[in-house]
């Protein structure tokens, strides 16, 4: 299953690089409850669900403190 998330998040990335210019991170839940932190907004079609600020966080640092406030999580690794 994480196969397919670093998939989904290459392909959210390569798809949306107007987005990625802003500078907005975002935590992301996959279908299996791993979370993590990415530099895309998600597309609908991806199956990950944003948590916490759905606007996304100002720095990657915001992005991952948030997280690890975050219970319900699984860490990736």
């Amino acid at each position: 299953m994480k196969k397919y998330l670093i998939a989904t998040l290459l392909l959210a990335g390569a798809a949306t690089p107007a987005l990625a210019a802003t500078g907005q991170h975002y935590v992301v839940e996959d279908t299996t409850k791993y979370c993590s932190v990415i530099d895309t907004m998600p597309s609908k079609a991806s199956d990950l669900k944003i948590l916490g600020d759905r606007q996304g966080y100002g720095s990657k640092d915001r992005a991952e403190a948030a997280l690890k406030g975050m219970s319900g999580c699984k860490a990736q690794g």
